[in-house]
């Protein structure tokens, strides 16, 4: 999942959403675009203490290996579970740990690139949500609520030259919403759910909180992402609903999977 979303946010340094998966020294995993590293969006990675966060720490590993300039807040403080931890164990050294104090001074920091090295209209800072996955319930805590609640607000979040992506849905709504929208939660430009959609992706009061919404099938058994935006356009004619965009992204693309995907 911290793979995928790693490619994702190299797609997005491209300036498009076009596959461009590469080798990093750990295999298969995200290309830096070709362009020199100072040319490259700074990434800020919020991370929380569970395997939401661990899949951050994973897309903060890939980024870096892939020449990115990476920033990890962890959020919630240390990781606790066993995979978040063994990721965070890993991270190269590159990566820079940030805490809510010097968040300030990272959000107000000019880019890395000079403007005369990055194309008018290109991303210069890309925030990852890792915070809270699909096993948040309820409302977000104070602390979590001022964070989210503080990047919303900030003029940083609101230029073009920045994109927001949430790994599986924004940080501060539950999975399993289905009707309105019980508080804050983070403004994403991009939503990548693992696996499935679930409830609050078809939750029409959130998905204006999601961006777009693309789905990473991230190998489950029993279901891939053509099995399941099967099954979504079979609920949305039920349902005469508007057909949800859809974006196909794959690194391991067999001949006739364009043609199946165009079908739907």
């Amino acid at each position: 999942a911290g793979a995928d979303a790693a490619r994702l946010v190299c797609q997005l340094a491209c300036g498009d959403l076009e596959e461009r998966a590469g080798e990093t020294p750990e295999g298969p995993g995200a290309r830096a675009p070709d362009a020199p590293e100072a040319c490259l969006p700074r990434v800020l990675i919020l991370c929380g203490k569970g395997n939401n966060g661990g899949d951050g720490y994973v897309a903060a590993r890939h980024l870096s290996l892939a020449g990115f300039p990476v920033f990890v807040l962890p959020a919630e403080g240390p990781p606790a579970t066993p995979d978040a931890i063994a990721n965070y164990d890993r991270l190269p050294a590159g990566v820079h740990i940030l805490t809510e104090t010097s968040l300030e001074s990272f959000l107000a920091a000019p880019a890395a690139a000079p403007a005369s090295l990055a194309p008018a209209g290109e991303l210069d800072l890309i925030l990852v949500d890792a915070l809270f996955g699909t096993g948040f319930r309820g409302r977000l805590d104070e602390n979590a609520q001022r964070l989210i609640q503080r990047l919303n607000g900030h003029a940083a979040f609101h230029r073009a030259q920045t994109a927001v992506v949430c790994l599986d849905l924004p940080s501060g709504l539950p999975g399993d919403l289905a009707e309105g929208v019980p508080g804050p939660s983070l403004q994403g430009d991009y939503t990548l759910a693992f696996h499935g959609l679930k409830p609050v992706h078809l939750n029409p009061e959130a998905l204006p909180r999601m961006g777009g919404l693309m789905v990473a099938d991230i190998g489950m058994p029993e279901e891939d992402g053509y099995r399941l935006l099967s099954r979504l356009r079979q609920w949305e004619q039920e349902n005469e609903i508007h057909p949800l965009p859809a974006i196909a992204l794959t690194a391991h693309a067999m001949k006739g999977d364009k043609t199946k995907f165009l079908s739907e």
